[in-house]
Order: structure tokens, then C-alpha cells, then sequence
């Protein structure tokens, strides 16, 4: 629908006083579109049906996000035009009702000290900040005692959010309207469940889309599309913190589909939804998938040139990660991944989280699950001498004992600063222009050895 251009100041206030008002509510609503970014934002497409007069008519439309934009605001129908539009969020509160009462007077409900009988009494208003001060019988009271009693409901006041369009209307009839506009206060995040198999070498994932609703609107019977990436906004919008979780997710649900949509990823849950003010949903986002993993223990040790000392009795022990591939079908956006393994009665526990960034189809995935509890390492430096002003010699060994039941691989991996060489019996894998790393594999109770000397002509 084109919107024409605003009457004059004069002419539309004018007009504006003799148009009729009508109101649509949930009641009318027809079909309901949501769209939810990562970012707080979110983007509502709300189509009605409702009667609407010939003419000019105020149309209070109920039931919109409190944190909606106005200046996003787009309303449509057949043979109407805008003629102005203002988004009314004064709700009906303590507050704004004594706000709104200033120089009005309202009852005050009290008791009798004696008799405990009711009492109403009538004070006027005289201001509401920083306290209550109202004028009765008595005199001046400030903070007055009693239940607060209003005669009517002030003006500019609504029971529930609402954007109000000037209309005019070129014929009578029930029509179709529509209303996109942007809100504040959602958002949606991917939450992962790895489930790992005894020797770590398959990971049975779960994804879960965790959407947020911060306003204090609640959306019925909604279709609902999650997009995936950063688009960008002028204002950063805080997030606030879940009030309410639901946890027990189906995961035989409908398959989300998934689509490209300029440099973002759109989801498109497969059933509509419903989400209440205040509330924190999760649904399924992928497929359950049961994929090939590999548990690999990291160690690290960085050579700045000099002669150093190890305590015999400080125990070093490797990291432990779980790669895998992602092979869901689909990209994976961003969020949180928690890994679960089973016990020998088969009961799941926790055993390690990580934050991942979005991952796309076929790219590597590693999940760091904390320090490993069977391996461990004992380094010293064997020889040191120096060779120049700027460079050195330096011979290591590194044992890695196993208290496992099986055998483990562990890289070994060495950074050294300035020009090097590296000679050992194990031979080594050079990653950069001063990375070094080795693969050892540590026997079911048993243990490794690698002994390696470095020669560098420079450092820092």
C-alpha cells in the first residue's frame, strides 16, 4: 500500500478529532510471523482481520511488543492510508496512574482506629515524585496511609501496548491489515549436546535453538525463523538473563529447515510456537546426528632461549580435546557445546563445555574437555649451553606415563623464538616457521619417551 503524504498541522488536527475510533485485539489476529536475530532484535509480522469504517478513524492497535520500534513500524491494507501513526506503551501501573492523576483528586480507602469500619476519603493529588504528596481534610500528607482508590482510568493510559494509526478509509468493509515492525528485548542462541561413546570415537550430537522473550508480550501460535550471523545495528542491545527455562525437548520433532539468505543462515522451525513474556524456550534446531570423533591430549612447551629448571615433583598434565567434523547437514551457529559420557551403569554425566563459533558444513570442530587425569608428563632440560650472544643449545626429555586402560596419543608440541633447528630420534612435523610438534603413542600403563635438542642462533 502507498502512504500519502501527512495533511498540514491544522487540517489534520482537525480531522483527527471527528475520526471514529475502533480497536483490533488478539481476538482478530489471523497469522502471525517472528523472525529472531542473535542480537536482541527481533522482526514481527502481525496480520488481522477486522471491520473498519468509511472515512477517517483512530485504530488502536493492542497487542504489540512494549520495546517496539515506531520508526520501523510498516501498517497495510486495502484501500486505507496512514495518515499518522503513535506507539502508546503508557501502560496501566501504580505509577502512571498517580503520574497521570497530578491535580486530580482520588479516594483514599482507610480504617476507623477504633471501629475498623471503612473509611473513604477524598485527596487531591498534588505530586507523585520523589513521593506521594496529597491534600485532604486533614492537611498536606505525604506518603498518606490507605489503599489508593482512582475515580477513572487517566487519559493516554492502555491496558495493554499499542501502536494508534489515523486512518482514512475509502470504503467500509472487513479488511485484511498488516503490521511488520521491529522489536527489542529477543533473542536466540544454538545450545549443543555432545553425547560421547566410551573411547571418545563417536559423538552423537543434539542442537537446540534457546529463544529469549524480554518483553512483556507474549506471542501465540507464532511461525518463527532464526537467523544465524551479526547484523548489524546502530545501538548495542543488552541481553537480559533467562527467567524461565523448559528443558525437556523432543528431539523426533520436524526437521528445521535451513537456508542461505544474503551472508546470514536462516532456520525455519518447522511448527508453530508459543512464547510468553518473561519466558525462555529452547526447540529442536538440527537433525540428531552420530558422527566419527577423535580424542587427541595436547601439551605445550615454548623455548625462549635460555637455561630452565623443571621441578621433578610438579606434575604436568596435557589438555584433553574431542575433534570431529561437522557433518550435520548444516551449518552449525555459534553458542554453547556441552559434552556428556556414560558411567558403567549407563548413567550420562557432565564432562566439559566449550563456546564455538559458527562452523560451517565440513569444517573442523575442537571441543577442549579440560586436563586429562591418566596422563602425565615430566620434562626437564638436559643440557644447556650457550653458543653466541643471541642463541643457545638446548636438549630436552619429556616422559609421558599412562595410568589408563588404553593406549593414548598425545602431540608434543614445541614454539620456539627466533631462528632454530630441531633434531630428535621421533621425527617432528613443523607446523609454522617456529612450531614443532610431535605424535607419541603412550601404552595402557606404560609410558613414552622423547628426547629432542634444539639449536637457535637468535632469540629475544
Amino acid at each position: 500500500m502507498k502512504i500519502k503524504a501527512l495533511l498540514s498541522g491544522a487540517a489534520l488536527v482537525s480531522g483527527m478529532a471527528m475520526a471514529t475510533e475502533i480497536t483490533t485485539s488478539l481476538e482478530d489476529r489471523t497469522a502471525l510471523s517472528m523472525t529472531v536475530y542473535s542480537n536482541g532484535l527481533a522482526m514481527v509480522q502481525d496480520q488481522r482481520q477486522m471491520d473498519i469504517p468509511k472515512g477517517r478513524s483512530l485504530l488502536s492497535y493492542e497487542g504489540v511488543s512494549n520495546r517496539l520500534n515506531p520508526s520501523s513500524a510498516l501498517f497495510s491494507g486495502k484501500g486505507l492510508t496512514v495518515l499518522q501513526q503513535v506507539f502508546d506503551y503508557a501502560l496501566m501501573s501504580d505509577a502512571n496512574m498517580l503520574r497521570l492523576s497530578e491535580g486530580k483528586k482520588i479516594n483514599l480507602l482507610r480504617f476507623h482506629p477504633e471501629t475498623g469500619d471503612e473509611i473513604i476519603e477524598e485527596a487531591l493529588v498534588m505530586a507523585t515524585k520523589p513521593q506521594l504528596v496529597v491534600q485532604t481534610s486533614r492537611g498536606i500528607e505525604t506518603n498518606p496511609q490507605g489503599q489508593i482508590v482512582f475515580m477513572e482510568i487517566p487519559k493516554g493510559l492502555s491496558k495493554a501496548p499499542a501502536l494508534k494509526l489515523y486512518l482514512e478509509a475509502q470504503e467500509a468493509g472487513t479488511e485484511k491489515v498488516d503490521l511488520t515492525y521491529l522489536t527489542d528485548g529477543f533473542t536466540w542462541k544454538a545450545d549443543y549436546i555432545g553425547r560421547l561413546n566410551e573411547d571418545r570415537t563417536k559423538i552423537e550430537i543434539r542442537a537446540l535453538a534457546t529463544v529469549t522473550n524480554n518483553t512483556e508480550v507474549s506471542y501465540e501460535n507464532a511461525h518463527m525463523s532464526l537467523i544465524a550471523g551479526d547484523v548489524q545495528r546502530n545501538l548495542n542491545v543488552r541481553v537480559a538473563q533467562m527467567n524461565k527455562m523448559y528443558s525437556e525437548i523432543s528431539m523426533d520433532a520436524k526437521a528445521v529447515k535451513s537456508e542461505s539468505i544474503g551472508n546470514f543462515q536462516l532456520f525455519k522451525l518447522p511448527e508453530k510456537v508459543s512464547i510468553e513474556s518473561q519466558q525462555t524456550r529452547q526447540f529442536p534446531l538440527l537433525a540428531v546426528k552420530n558422527i566419527d570423533a577423535k580424542q587427541v591430549f595436547v601439551a605445550s612447551h615454548h623455548f625462549y632461549g635460555q637455561e630452565e629448571s623443571f621441578d621433578p615433583y610438579q606434575i604436568e598434565r596435557p589438555q584433553t580435546y574431542v575433534e570431529f567434523q561437522n557433518d550435520m547437514n548444516s551449518p552449525m551457529p555459534k553458542g554453547e557445546f556441552r559434552a556428556y559420557e556414560t558411567d558403567s551403569e549407563g548413567k550420562y554425566h557432565f564432562t566439559g563445555e566449550n563456546y564455538i563459533q559458527d562452523i560451517a558444513e565440513g569444517e573442523p570442530v575442537r571441543l577442549n574437555l579440560g586436563e586429562s587425569y591418566n596422563l602425565r608428563i615430566y620434562r626437564q632440560q638436559t643440557e644447556w649451553k650457550p653458543m653466541s650472544k643471541n642463541g643457545g643449545k638446548a636438549s630436552y626429555e619429556v616422559r609421558v606415563t599412562n595410568a589408563s586402560d588404553t593406549d593414548a596419543n598425545i602431540l608434543l608440541i614445541e614454539t620456539i623464538d627466533g631462528k632454530s633447528s630441531i633434531s630428535s630420534k621421533v621425527a617432528s612435523q613443523k607446523k609454522d616457521s617456529q612450531t614443532y610438534q610431535w605424535e607419541l603413542v603412550v601404552p595402557a600403563k606404560d609410558e613414552a619417551v622423547l628426547t629432542y635438542t634444539i639449536s637457535t642462533t637468535s632469540s629475544k
